[in-house]
């Protein structure tokens, strides 16, 4: 019986998580997303904080110099900054389609701490129109990655053209 309501406690949160999840647009970042409740400002892009972790899109415009040294180069540079500055260990670095984007994804882990059991990391960059987008969740390790794939799938870069205005 025990074991019946906890499970039926699990599904109940786990519902009421998911109901908390609204779209987000920024018009002057020029993206949408899915975030859990209501996202506060950071220097550079946006960051909403649950009980279950931490969920940020920060962007920055990059110049001609940067630009010129392709994609590759700006993608390898900007994960070998992640790693270096949260010291994290790489667990996956690879391409993924979105959106009509090509973007780079990096899986990553970090060490356990005295009561923590670590966080886990994904991390997805998406270069568009010369601004790179980072969409990063960071989770307890052993938390489901369900939300965390609806989190970083959920992004689109909107064009000048489809950017919601304060009206709509």
């Amino acid at each position: 019986m025990k074991r019946i309501a906890l499970l039926v406690l699990v599904l109940a949160t786990s519902v009421l998580a998911q109901e908390s999840w609204q779209p987000f647009a920024s018009p002057e970042g020029r993206f949408q997303i899915l975030m859990p409740g209501t996202p506060q400002l950071i220097e550079g892009g946006f960051r909403a904080v649950t009980g279950g972790g931490t969920y940020t899109v920060t962007y920055a415009d990059l110049g001609a110099e940067e630009l010129a040294e392709g994609p590759e180069a700006v993608y390898q540079k900007a994960r070998q900054r992640l790693i270096g500055a949260r010291k994290v260990e790489e667990r996956g670095f690879r391409e993924v389609p979105s959106h009509g984007l090509v973007c780079k994804e990096l899986r990553y882990v970090s060490a356990p701490r005295a009561g923590h059991p670590g966080d886990s990391g994904l991390a997805r960059w998406c270069l568009a129109g010369g601004r790179l987008y980072l969409v990063e969740a960071v989770v307890p390790r052993g938390m489901s990655s369900s939300e965390v794939l609806s989190f970083v799938g959920s992004f689109r870069v909107l064009m000048p053209e489809t950017t919601p205005t304060p009206e709509q």
